[in-house]
C-alpha cells in the first residue's frame, strides 16, 4: 500500500511508522490530508511453541486534513 501512496505523490510521515510482532503502523501525507494505515495480526505466542497463529489480519484507515505538526520533523 505504501507504494502506491509513494506513486501518487504522499509523502512518507515516519514519525507515524511502528512496527512490532503483532502489527505495524504506517503515516502519510499529501497537500491537504494525513492518513494512518494499522494493520494488525496475531503475532502467536512466544510461551506456547504449540500454539498455532492465525492467517487472518485487518487493516484500518484514518484520514484527517493535514497540520503542519503532521510534517516529518528534522
Amino acid at each position: 500500500m505504501g507504494d502506491r501512496f509513494q506513486r501518487a505523490g504522499w509523502v512518507n510521515l515516519p514519525n507515524y511508522q511502528a512496527d512490532g510482532p503483532d502489527g505495524e503502523d504506517e503515516g502519510w501525507r499529501s497537500k491537504e490530508t494525513t492518513c494512518v494505515a494499522r494493520w494488525s495480526w496475531d503475532g502467536g505466542d512466544d510461551g506456547d511453541s504449540t500454539y498455532v497463529p492465525s492467517d487472518d489480519w485487518a487493516l484500518e484507515v484514518g484520514c484527517v486534513p493535514s497540520e503542519p505538526a503532521d510534517l516529518p520533523r528534522d
